[in-house]
């Protein structure tokens, strides 16, 4: 009888001894795990969501910021749809004149230039009236105070992102709207992933633009026709 119970006490230890290991988790580090934003959809081969946007926009940018639209229809003073006469009273005689013929008007489209850029007049009737004006030189604000120089993280901070997405086909991150609504806002990029523009537009026609080297603005566009 007691070897008996030596040998069920001994049994008893031994499979106390064998319980399986529980199996472990894999670690995940979260704070390199890539999130899209929600209603992004997912960018092309070389658009991907590993895309960085400029970090610090405001958090209140979505919604206290506006839009662009036509309200915002002058820079440095020279209104779109104004004409030649306006121009000269308000900027004087432009440094150099240039004319350029186009089929579309089966006439000339001049082009005065200023220190700060240039200023696109085209024909209409028997006058001429500006179509676009462009900032190429340092030292001269366009809307919302943006200039030449200025870094792709200030020029979103003045605008709103709501976040609207990947167009694929386009390489275009839309800050909002899009090709099928009047109004957007969009980041051009090119095959490097590299900034080459920020766009805006409002019904289509009226423009604002800001060309991108380097993740520095080098030329702004105000206009019309997307000229």
């Amino acid at each position: 009888m007691p070897r008996l119970c030596f040998i069920l006490l001994f049994l008893y230890a031994l499979s106390s001894c064998a319980e399986p290991t529980p199996l472990q988790t894999p670690y995940i580090n979260q704070s390199t795990t890539s999130q899209e934003p929600s209603s992004a959809s997912s960018p092309s081969d070389w658009i991907t969501s590993d895309i960085e946007l400029p970090e610090t926009l405001p958090e209140t940018s979505h919604v206290s910021i506006p839009r662009f639209s036509t309200d915002e229809n002058s820079l440095l003073g020279i209104q779109i749809g104004s004409v030649v006469e306006e121009l000269i009273r308000n900027k004087g005689n432009p440094i150099n004149i240039e004319k350029v013929y186009e089929d579309a008007f089966g006439a000339d489209v001049v082009y005065y230039y200023y220190e700060f850029g240039s200023v696109r007049l085209e024909p209409w009737g028997n006058d001429y009236y500006v179509s676009a004006v462009r900032i190429d030189k340092t030292g001269f604000f366009g809307l919302r105070g943006i200039q030449v120089g200025d870094s792709v993280e200030a020029i979103l901070s003045k605008f709103p992102d709501e976040n609207s997405g990947f167009d694929t086909s386009w390489n275009y991150y839309f800050l909002y709207g899009g090709f099928d609504v009047d109004e957007m806002g969009y980041i051009a990029y090119d095959e490097n992933n590299e900034i080459t523009a920020i766009c805006f537009r409002w019904q289509y026609y009226f423009y604002f633009n800001i060309a991108v080297e380097k993740d520095k603005a080098v030329e702004l566009g105000l206009g019309e026709h997307n000229n």
